[in-house]
């Protein structure tokens, strides 16, 4: 308050004191104060004051008008913390909102939301971003790639929404402060998969929990499956995700390998968008209580985010508003279990019964509705075979392949095939050849050795005998391994034709808690058979020095005839329980029944993707970049001239070869795709993510040297197990055979193909290709300007290396036969690679 009112105020008391009145007052201030004095309506305005015992000078608080400090402290709390909200400012200051939204507005500020940058990119960042919109380019070049991508997120659906109602309060008391209503046991989590035509595949995740690694792989197998069957014509699933814990494990990465799905790179610190932020529906309780018909509608998202098909019509009788309030509950959930129906082929309806239950009709799915929780919550262990279910409910059993098939027809050949492919990923596995254990059982001198077709014969009561106890000590043999851990699958090579002696063999997994699989392979086409018996059967230890060729090839035609005698075939009604697979004229066709867990899944992945026609199979590694030249790992660094050279080298050797309907596989990075640049347009030309070098993590771009002075306790690790060895914030060689599994079942697919690629990555390959233990993986050694030609026979692989002398311009070549199962480890290792 200011001297000049204080003065007045003060006289006009002391006026009011002495009794004069009001006029009386004014004309005094006027005579003594001059120009400065209050107006009459004032002087009326204080002695009215005066006159009801309010004798105090100060001014009355003025009602909607923030004092001057208020004001500031909202100015000052709002430029110190411009993101809080207007009732934080206000608990602050202790203000009401509408103070603080009036002093906002009249002070010029107004609510702005700011630029997303949640983090500040570095070079390598930025880097990696430009390599996820090469990759993707160069995607475009092949395929279609967009209409592959499926996606899934997970939201939560809530049944009702709290609702905040206002309290009746005395004039300038606040209400007091309600916590937030749990809402734990009103939502359910909900995991949706989506493609460009819609939903895919949803799952309700059980109440309480989350979606870890297990179930996520779970799912992809459904996805997998589900899209396969409905888009056949598809050439691959590309998955977009993000980067949630359950998604990058290691158990999620090596399940997506197995499926064969292919990831879509996801650029660093990039925000993303799921489909289903953008799905629109209500909240179903909204529907249940009220009286007419409701309508939830779930948005089958297309390019233009159009309504589709997929409608669940709910019909609310009049008389569910009259019920119980927990009826009515448990009918909203129910309604929101049905909301969320994928691709409904008809209507849903739900209606009520006279009973009051609830029931639906005209139901046709695609896919199976999830119901409610079940409440008996008890568990029971059950056996590893359960035929009443048709899987089984344990996951962690070693599983029994088990050859079913006449002679001649590949048993062999599958049986090592198989074997090496699971070794390769890393499931020990092991073949028990009956027919090894059958030599060894008889005598070499004995006419029952086996040299001819009458120890084959039903009727030849010895030799039926020892065959039958070559088979028990398989068996017996294939059980103590698999229980010691020696192995996870064993492979049980032999014809097993009848029925008896595959309940035998089915039984005696049982009895061991073994898990069974049958592989039987059926071939009619005579090329096929002739071929394996002149190929194979004639060398085989049965006949090798007892009898020429053709007497062999007799002999074994008469083998063949005792075994079509007593030949039983997989029937699809009479071994209705049993798992097995048939692969049909060397994989033309196959009939799978009855597949159970993830071993035998895999076992069928491969099977379909082998053949026998003849191919070869090129493996190179880039020319010689700027970091080979300085000793440095990683990286992505272009060709030196050098490498130039072996990349316009390279190209004139395949122009000589002429091979027909070559494709080239290269890898994204640079110096790779220099190389395959040379090569001639006409070659079909692609990029895979797959192929890249292993990622040195933070040793990127370091010398070995200089691991060592940084990180010795790292190079320690590495030098102790190369193959398990991660590099930190990188991968290890298990981590590349991962990502390479896709890789190799193209190879196995494909005719003529060519790969450039890198050293980590083609060893991995080359010790697919060559059978070679995962130990010694990482010691392959494969130098600059070298080119490895692999043709893959039915039991070996030949192989020739071709090296370029950079100095004299030249190529020399080395052929040499690498056998799968016998050869010397010095062709491997020997110095014709440098």
């Amino acid at each position: 308050m200011d001297l000049k009112k204080k003065v007045y105020r003060a006289n006009l008391l002391l006026q009011y004191r002495r009794g004069s009145t009001a006029d009386e007052a004014h004309r005094f201030l006027v005579d003594s104060m001059g120009d400065q004095a209050p107006s009459r309506a004032t002087c009326f305005i204080w002695y009215r004051r005066f006159r009801n015992g309010e004798e105090s000078l100060d001014e009355a608080p003025r009602i909607g008008r923030p004092p001057t400090q208020k004001r500031s402290a909202v100015i000052a709390t709002c430029e110190a913390q411009p993101d809080l909200s207007v009732r934080d400012i206000a608990a602050r200051t202790q203000s009401p909102k509408s103070t603080v939204h009036d002093v906002l507005r009249t002070s010029g500020k107004v609510p702005e939301l700011p630029r997303v940058l949640p983090h500040t990119l570095s070079s390598w960042d930025k880097k990696r971003r430009v390599e996820v919109c090469t990759s993707l380019l160069s995607r475009r070049r092949t395929f279609a790639w967009i209409d592959s991508i499926v996606t899934m997120d997970e939201k939560y659906c809530s049944y009702d929404n709290t609702v905040r109602r206002k309290h009746w309060v005395d004039f300038e008391d606040l209400p007091k402060p309600k916590p937030k209503r749990e809402q734990h046991d009103k939502k359910e989590l909900l995991s949706f998969w989506w493609d460009i035509s819609g939903p895919v595949f949803w799952e309700l995740v059980p109440t309480g929990s989350m979606v870890d690694s297990d179930l996520f792989c779970t799912q992809l197998e459904k996805v997998a499956g589900i899209l396969r069957s409905r888009h056949p014509e598809r050439e691959k699933i590309l998955l977009l995700m993000d980067n949630a814990r359950p998604h990058i494990s290691k158990k999620s990465y090596e399940k997506l390998t197995a499926l064969g799905i292919d990831l879509v790179s996801h650029p660093p610190y990039s925000p993303d968008l799921a489909p289903s932020d953008y799905d629109f529906r209500r909240n179903a309780s909204v529907c249940a209580y009220k009286n007419t018909t409701g309508l939830l509608i779930i948005a089958g998202h297309t390019h233009t985010l159009a309504l589709r098909q997929d409608i669940a019509l709910l019909v609310f009788p009049p008389a569910a508003r009259k019920r119980s309030r927990a009826a009515r509950r448990r009918e909203s959930e129910i309604f929101a279990f049905y909301s969320f129906v994928r691709f409904c082929s008809k209507e849903v309806v739900l209606t009520m019964s006279d009973g009051g239950v609830l029931t639906s009709s005209a139901v046709n799915y695609t896919n199976a509705v999830a119901s409610p929780p079940s409440d008996d919550t008890s568990t029971k262990r059950k056996v590893a075979h359960s035929h009443e279910h048709g899987f089984s409910d344990q996951v962690r059993i070693p599983n029994v392949i088990v050859m079913v098939g006449l002679p001649a027809r590949g048993k062999t050949y599958i049986s090592k095939k198989l074997c090496r492919y699971l070794n390769w990923i890393g499931i020990k596995t092991r073949v028990f050849n009956v027919g090894e254990y059958r030599r060894t059982e008889a005598n070499a001198a004995d006419a029952v050795h086996g040299a001819n077709a009458s120890f084959f014969s039903p009727n030849n009561a010895a030799a039926l005998k020892v065959r039958n106890e070559s088979a028990r000590r398989a068996m017996n043999d294939m059980a103590d391994c698999l229980k010691s851990g020696s192995c996870s699958v064993a492979i049980f090579d032999a014809t097993n034709t009848t029925r008896e002696r595959r309940k035998t063999i089915d039984e005696f997994c049982k009895e061991n808690w073994l898990r069974c699989f049958f592989i039987e392979s059926i071939c009619d086409d005579e090329k096929i058979i002739d071929s394996n018996i002149t190929d194979v059967k004639v060398n085989s230890p049965d006949y090798k020095g007892l009898m020429s060729a053709e007497q062999a090839k007799e002999d074994f035609m008469k083998r063949i005839e005792n075994y079509k005698l007593q030949y039983e075939p997989i029937d699809e009604v009479d071994d209705n329980v049993l798992s097995f697979i048939k692969v049909i004229n060397a994989g033309r066709s196959f009939f799978v029944h009855n597949v159970q867990g993830h071993v035998q899944s895999r076992v069928v992945y491969f099977l379909m993707n082998i053949h026998l026609l003849p191919r070869s199979i090129y493996l190179t590694r880039h020319g010689q970049s700027e970091y080979n030249a300085m000793g440095r790992l990683g990286g992505d660094s272009p060709l030196t001239i050098e490498g130039e050279k072996y990349a316009e080298a390279l190209s004139e050797f395949f122009e000589k070869e002429k091979i027909a309907d070559l494709r080239v596989w290269c890898s994204q990075k640079v110096r790779a795709a220099q190389t395959a640049k040379k090569l001639k347009p006409a070659f079909h030309t692609e990029y895979w993510k797959a192929l890249d070098e292993i990622d040195a993590g933070i040793c990127e771009g370091l010398t070995y040297d200089d691991i060592q002075q940084r990180y010795p306790k790292q190079a320690e690790d590495r030098a102790r197990d190369k193959y398990h060895y991660r590099y930190p914030s990188g991968e290890s060689y298990e981590d590349v055979v991962s990502r390479l599994e896709p890789v190799i079942m193209e190879l196995e697919r494909q005719a003529n193909v060519l790969v450039v690629s890198h050293q980590a990555v083609l060893r991995c390959i080359l010790a697919y290709f060559y059978d070679r233990t995962l130990d010694e993986l990482p010691y392959i050694d494969i130098g600059l300007h070298s080119l490895v030609k692999l043709t893959p026979r039915a039991y070996h692989c030949d192989s020739t290396v071709y090296q370029y002398d950079v100095g004299k311009g030249e190529v020399r070549n080395f052929s040499f036969p690498l056998n799968f199962f016998d050869y010397s480890s010095e062709i491997i290792f020997c110095t014709v690679w440098k």
